[in-house]
């Protein structure tokens, strides 16, 4: 089993089977969501009575919303996954749902109807002021619809090792689907 721990994603790759998974960061949004909506109840609870009706609505909903997406963000950012690329059932399965949060709905799309795996670089060279670099992975269907499978943004000091990495992961990608890697910058 293989691990590439990178800025926005966490791929892991097995023998018939890619799981990429979410950013870290998600884990700290949630458990901020989580502390901020703790402290609103507090709030609620301890000034109750000297607040207006409107505002303690106004409060409540505010915590609910945030506990709620805390609990699915938890979720996501431990179990979930944005997208899975199984060689045993020949499919991508990219997880939509609630929010974004892969909890839900699914988009599958056959190995069969891919043509090909992309890697796109796309340097700003407008600003010089802002080196930064943009390296994603995607999946070209038959019919010429793009599905991305891999982001990453990063400084262009460090384009050497990143783009390393995702050619390595997107190597890897290629050989469990069986079809050609093309590379386009822009």
């Amino acid at each position: 089993m293989k691990l590439y721990e990178l800025n926005h994603s966490k791929i892991l790759i097995d023998n018939n089977l890619i799981i990429i998974r979410p950013e870290k960061r998600s884990l700290y949004v949630a458990m901020l969501q989580g502390i901020l909506s703790g402290i609103i109840f507090i709030i609620f609870y301890n000034f109750a009575s000297y607040m207006h009706f409107f505002i303690l609505i106004a409060m409540f909903f505010v915590a609910m919303f945030l506990s709620i997406l805390s609990i699915l963000g938890l979720i996501y950012s431990i179990w979930g996954s944005k997208s899975i690329i199984n060689g045993a059932i020949k499919k991508i399965v990219w997880q939509q749902g609630l929010f974004g949060l892969g909890i839900g709905t699914e988009k599958a799309i056959s190995f069969k109807k891919i043509k090909n795996v992309e890697i796109c670089i796309d340097v700003n060279e407008q600003n010089y002021a802002h080196n930064f670099v943009l390296i994603e992975i995607n999946a070209i269907s038959n019919d010429d619809i793009k599905t991305n499978l891999v982001s990453e943004f990063g400084q262009r000091a460090y384009l050497d090792i990143l783009s390393m990495q995702i050619n390595e992961i997107a190597e890897e990608i290629v050989n469990l689907i069986g079809c050609e890697l093309i590379l386009s910058k822009t």
